[in-house]
């Protein structure tokens, strides 16, 4: 028997990254160890002594003027650029360049001064562009250019066209002319400025039209003549008055009558039937003209006639001598035919007889009869011929006397016999006993009554439960106290009540019948008209107040000290002026304005507060409003400490800055806004982009370790 006994192994090794073993991976360095079986099958226990080498990745930076050679390859832009090593492990070692490659500087910036200017020890005396070489903070070349402005005694012309006068720098002028003014400019130069003034009168015409019923001027329609006035602005944007002198003519309407026989031609038109016709014309005034022609149509006239006759008639010269109808034909007044028919009756003589009873005696025709008998008299018939009455009287011996009253309307009929007038009337009868009856009639006739009468009124008239609504004639039938026909006539005037309409506009309040209105509206005035009714005026009311009109713009200026002055625009926030008529003021002499109508620009020269005035002059409501300004300048710090720099300065857009552990950098405007804040961790250089803002003067401010400091900045072209 052979006793084997365990076996214990060491080895050591090493790898980059990782280590795999017996199916095992290791990333990291230490002892392991592994349980195996030797080749007797006993445990064998073996311990690795492990080295990881890890794989390296570095980075670093290299600024140069030039195309930089590294490792045998030469890079001429700058970037990121890789290369791969191996250690002294024999691992892979990858390096990071981080390559700024610095060209050749040139930047350029400009500046105005008066009569000269000293840039680094060397003095310019007239405009041109000047260059100076520096050596940047990388060692490169920077060649900075001067485009230098010289500015001599500054004169300024200008054109402006106002209304009646004109305000400038507090002087008031009123005819054209070409005035001047001194000022000191923004460079701080001479300022000789010459006005060309030109004043604008307001002008006021008149133009006469004549219309039909009705004329519309610039949307207004007037119906009535009369003298009318509007306002407008000349193209100068000054008042034009113009006043209207309108002639309404009104449609015509005339009528006439005519009459014709059986049909009419009127204006190639033929007319067959009486009736009322209308044509349209054009009058002397171009407006329409409506005639009404009454046409009375007369026919053929047939007529007839009666006539009665004693044995024959004559008629035109012919004899008829027995009744009948005949013709015979004539031409009526109008013209027209006329036939006659003839009626005729032939009477012959009459013969007629009587009885009568009479108490005493009978008178007949002025013969008094006193015994009874049959008595003939001869009498004319109401034809005109021979009539024999015969009277058969018998005289009674009994006289029987009556009396009673009646009254009637027009007239009385009694016993076949009709009276037309009050009085006494007297009928004999047969009395009872066969004497004479005789009756008195007291006849009292009242007459029917026709009366007139004239009333007027207002709109509508109401008489008897009837309303009438339109001027005429009118007649009802009344009964009088004794029952007998009224008939009254009224002849009615309809006034009718007005209304009209006017358009008023006015500022603030208006006056109108005794009452003050503040506001817009519709309005009414109910007064009388000459007839007496109402007179209803309707007021349009256009009420414009003091319109609230405020300056717009910025209340704190600002300024950098010792670099441009800060220039800030305003302008009125009202569409309902006429720009025309603004006017603008400034309270300090030492800042400056330049008025544009409804905008203004202000030039903040010094520290200090001044007040912007807007008003107008010439509006319908003019208005005057003020805005308080706040001038100052930013305490800006040329920080002392020598190792900050930033340039180039000015810049056309990109910017260096230099300084211990910059953490960010903020830009700012002349207005104090915070445009833009760059951060950089703590970095001793730093690049800022700022061609994406306007030109002109900004501060820098920047914060680092060593605290925090402001610089002016100038971005230019």
């Amino acid at each position: 028997m052979t006793i084997n006994p365990s076996e214990n192994h060491f080895f050591i090794d090493e790898a980059c990254d990782e280590y795999l073993w017996n199916g095992t991976t290791y990333t990291t360095s230490g002892y392991f160890t592994q349980e195996l079986l030797s080749s007797h099958g006993c445990d064998s226990t073996v311990t690795l002594n492990l080295t990881i080498h890890r794989s390296m990745e570095t980075a670093w930076r290299h600024q140069s003027c030039h195309p930089y050679t590294w490792n045998g390859i030469t890079y001429t832009a700058t970037g990121d650029y890789t290369q791969s090593f191996t250690t002294v492990h024999g691992c892979d070692s990858i390096v990071t360049l981080h390559l700024t490659i610095n060209d050749e500087i040139h930047t350029a910036w400009s500046h105005q001064a008066c009569y000269n200017y000293t840039w680094n020890g060397s003095t310019y005396n007239t405009t041109g562009d000047y260059t100076q070489s520096f050596v940047s903070q990388q060692g490169c070349d920077s060649i900075v250019t001067l485009h230098l402005v010289i500015n001599e005694l500054l004169q300024t012309e200008w054109d402006y066209e106002s209304c009646d006068e004109y305000i400038w720098n507090s002087t008031t002028y009123n005819t054209s002319g070409d005035y001047t003014q001194q000022f000191t400019s923004i460079q701080g130069c001479d300022s000789i400025a010459t006005l060309h003034l030109t004043i604008n009168p307001s002008v006021t015409t008149e133009r006469t039209e004549e219309s039909c019923d009705e004329y519309s001027w610039n949307g207004t329609t007037y119906n009535t003549s009369g003298d009318y006035t509007q306002q407008f602005y000349t193209p100068h944007g000054c008042d034009s008055t113009v006043i209207l002198h309108l002639t309404i003519n009104n449609v015509i309407h005339t009528d006439w009558s005519q009459q014709a026989c059986e049909s009419y031609t009127w204006n190639n038109v033929p007319y067959n039937a009486t009736g009322d016709y209308t044509q349209n014309f054009v009058s002397q005034h171009g407006c329409d003209s409506i005639v009404t022609m009454h046409l009375t149509i007369s026919d053929a006239i047939q007529t007839e006639m009666s006539q009665q006759v004693c044995e024959h008639y004559i008629w035109n010269g012919i004899t008829y001598l027995a009744t009948g109808d005949y013709t015979q034909s004539f031409t009526s007044v109008q013209g027209c035919d006329s036939v006659v028919t003839l009626h005729l009756t032939i009477n012959d003589v009459l013969e007629t007889e009587w009885s009568q009873q009479a108490y005493n005696n009978f008178t007949w025709n002025d013969v008094t009869y006193d015994v009874s008998g049959d008595y003939i008299q001869s009498f004319t018939s109401q034809q005109g011929c021979d009539s024999v009455v015969t009277l058969h009287l018998t005289i009674d011996n009994e006289v029987v006397n009556n009396e009673w009253s009646a009254s009637a309307c027009d007239s009385y009929e009694w016993n076949g016999i009709t009276y037309d007038a009050s009085g006494d009337y007297i009928q004999h009868f047969p009395s009872q006993h066969e004497g004479d009856s005789i009756v008195v009639l007291h006849l009292t006739l009242y007459q029917a009554t026709v009366t007139e009468w004239s009333d007027h009124a207002c709109d509508s008239y109401e008489w008897n439960g009837m309303t009438y609504n339109n001027s005429g004639d009118y007649t009802q039938q009344f009964t009088t106290q004794h029952g007998c026909d009224s008939t009254v006539t009224l002849h009615l005037t309809i006034n009718n009540s007005t209304t009209t309409h006017i358009n008023e506009t006015a500022c603030n309040k208006y006056e109108w019948h005794s009452t003050t209105y503040y506001e817009s509206g519709v309005y009414n005035y109910i007064g009388q008209s000459m007839t007496g009714c109402d007179s209803i005026v309707v007021l349009n009311l256009s009420m414009e107040t003091g319109l609230p009109v405020h300056i717009q713009g910025p209340t704190s200026l600002y300024t950098a000290t010792n670099f441009v002055s800060g220039s800030y625009t305003y302008q009125i926030d009202s569409t309902n002026i006429d720009p025309a008529h603004v006017h603008w003021g400034i309270s300090r002499d030492d800042w400056q304005i330049e008025p544009h109508r409804a905008s203004c620009k202000v030039f903040c020269l010094t520290a200090g507060e001044a007040t912007l005035r807007a008003w107008t002059e010439g509006e319908f409501c003019d208005i005057d409003t003020t805005l308080l300004l706040s001038g100052s300048f930013y305490d800006v710090d040329e920080n002392d400490d020598s190792s900050l720099s930033i340039y180039p300065n000015p810049t056309k857009g990109h910017v260096t800055v230099n300084w211990h552990n910059i953490e960010e950098v903020t830009v700012i405007d002349m207005l104090g806004q915070r445009l833009a804040t760059y951060s950089f961790g703590k970095a001793e250089s730093c690049e800022i982009d700022l061609s994406a803002f306007s030109y002109g003067v900004y501060l820098l401010e920047i914060v680092s370790s060593a605290g925090k400091a402001h610089q002016p900045i100038v971005i230019g072209n």
